[in-house]
């Protein structure tokens, strides 16, 4: 049951700092969402430094659930990634919709990576 609050708690918290982020970045119209894109890289970096660091220093359970399940899970929003490019789709953006796909995959993934790595140089 504890491990169901810090998801809980890190779900909540990966949602508001999600929203902030949007309202943040998307201030002027653009075709893209730049909150959007900004969010799930940064999750995606944040998860990866994560799972390096646990892989070097295991860490409670609990805090785990809250870091990678909850507040990432919150802070990523694929569901709104995939929305959107359906949309690009339906508008005929076919550019930007290839464009939207391909950079945000290959830059996520890049975050994972770069994410594991850097706990090496912070431990």
């Amino acid at each position: 049951m504890t491990q169901l609050i810090f998801i809980f708690l890190g779900g909540g918290f990966g949602a508001l700092t999600r929203f902030a982020m949007t309202r943040w970045l998307d201030t002027a119209h653009h075709t893209l969402s730049i909150g959007t894109i900004a969010s799930n890289i940064i999750s995606c970096l944040i998860l990866g430094f994560v799972i390096g660091y646990i892989n070097r220093f295991p860490i409670s359970r609990e805090v785990q659930s809250f870091l990678l399940i909850g507040f990432c899970g919150g802070f990523s929003t694929f569901s709104t990634f995939s929305y959107e490019n359906y949309k690009l789709l339906v508008d005929g953006q076919y550019g930007w919709f290839a464009f939207n796909v391909l950079f945000s995959v290959a830059v996520c993934i890049g975050a994972i990576i770069l994410g594991m790595r850097l706990i090496r140089f912070a431990y």
